[in-house]
């Protein structure tokens, strides 16, 4: 799992997010040390360890807008949604996951608020 910071003078976009509450928080806070003001933050694809963390992303950086392509979308829906993949990420394995918050709050996302993958300048 990684995520990456495009950064540009004053803005910036993450890419992808992480997957227990711990991992995202290390993630804002390493973040919040460029002194960004971060607007979006760009999935790369579906599977639930690049997005499920977006919600608290988001609770961190509120101005940042979910970015994904259509395809990213319905394949993000339908991890969310499935009950074979529901079961895995709510495994009881120590981790504290993400997903009843993404469930409830984040499935919608990527994509619905769609924009340009590029900070504005």
């Amino acid at each position: 799992m990684s995520s990456t910071l495009i950064a540009c003078a004053e803005e910036a976009v993450l890419v992808d997010t992480l997957v227990t509450l711990d991992q995202v928080d290390a993630l804002a806070e390493w973040v919040r040390g460029f002194g960004k003001r971060v607007t979006g933050v760009y999935i790369t694809h579906g599977h639930q360890d690049h997005w499920i963390g977006l919600a608290r992303i988001q609770e961190h950086f509120p101005e940042a807008r979910g970015i994904a392509t259509p395809a990213v979308v319905e394949r993000a829906r339908f991890e969310a949604t499935n009950p074979g993949l529901s079961a895995y990420w709510n495994a009881s394995d120590g981790c504290d996951y993400l997903w009843v918050r993404a469930r409830s709050s984040a499935c919608g996302l990527p994509g619905e608020r769609r924009t340009s993958a590029a900070p504005s300048r």
